[in-house]
């Protein structure tokens, strides 16, 4: 392993770091951080794409790091220099750059009965980060993220995930006509959940191929596409409780079909 110490601001991969913090910088370079020993982890068992490793020297010599085992180079910053580069306020002293992973429409229908969600202008990070975990745990094929939903890379919502950001197969930024459009030829019933409505989500059959639209979590569903739904349905909860968290509720209609197709 070949340590690269790093002691100025204006070194070429501090700026590149610091760059990584905004959304067009990352689209445009194909690449975002991962911050966090667990979340390296993950991303590192899941295959994704590492470009470099960088650590503060207060980790580096905390012991023998298995992040570090196999990479070719790590670059070392002292401890206030990393500090800066993080937005979180103890950082663990271990930051990655990685590469985008690209998925395929047919990532997202694998099986005999695909269960795809589309979130409509999710906004907060630590939402769609839970969604992510949410759909990996309960057997979600898919997400589709629609125009005006907060960037997958973000490091919020990187770290919210968790890890599934790796393994849960998504789409991003595609018109909610257009995610509509594609689930609909693949055979899914798509299900606006949205409250009042007639039904709720235990009275739908949802043992068949399956697509859940989620709204913002201030305006709800677009209403055009409320309306083009196969159904509307809503998750029951008690009268003393106005609404349940976007996340949440993902949560709950994620399990109810699993629950069903068990």
């Amino acid at each position: 392993m070949n340590i690269i110490p790093i002691e100025s601001t204006t070194n070429p991969l501090v700026k590149r770091i610091r760059g990584l913090s905004n959304r067009a910088a990352r689209r445009k370079s194909g690449l975002f951080l991962i911050e966090g020993v667990k979340v390296i982890e993950e991303a590192l068992a899941r295959g994704a794409g590492i470009e470099d490793l960088v650590v503060s020297k207060t980790y580096l010599e905390s012991g023998d790091h298995q992040i570090l085992k196999d990479a070719q180079r790590v670059f070392l910053l002292n401890d206030k220099l990393f500090a800066e580069l993080t937005d979180t306020e103890t950082p663990q002293g271990v930051l990655a750059i990685a590469r985008m992973h690209q998925c395929r429409e047919d990532d997202l229908f694998k099986g005999a009965t695909p269960l795809v969600v589309i979130l409509d202008r999710i906004q907060d990070p630590g939402n769609l980060g839970t969604i992510f975990r949410t759909a990996l745990a309960f057997g979600a094929s898919g997400l589709i993220l629609s125009h005006g939903t907060v960037d997958p890379y973000n490091s919020k919502v990187v770290r919210a995930a968790s890890g599934a950001l790796f393994a849960m197969p998504f789409l991003s930024g595609m018109g909610l006509d257009e995610a509509m459009e594609l689930v609909r030829e693949r055979g899914l019933k798509v299900v606006a959940l949205t409250a009042p409505a007639n039904k709720t989500i235990s009275e739908l059959d949802l043992s068949g191929p399956t697509a859940f639209i989620l709204g913002n979590e201030g305006q709800g569903i677009d209403k055009d596409a409320m309306g083009a739904a196969d159904d509307t349905a809503m998750i029951e909860i008690s009268k003393e409780s106005e609404s349940l968290n976007v996340a949440i509720a993902t949560s709950v209609a994620l399990y109810e079909a699993r629950s069903q197709r068990q």
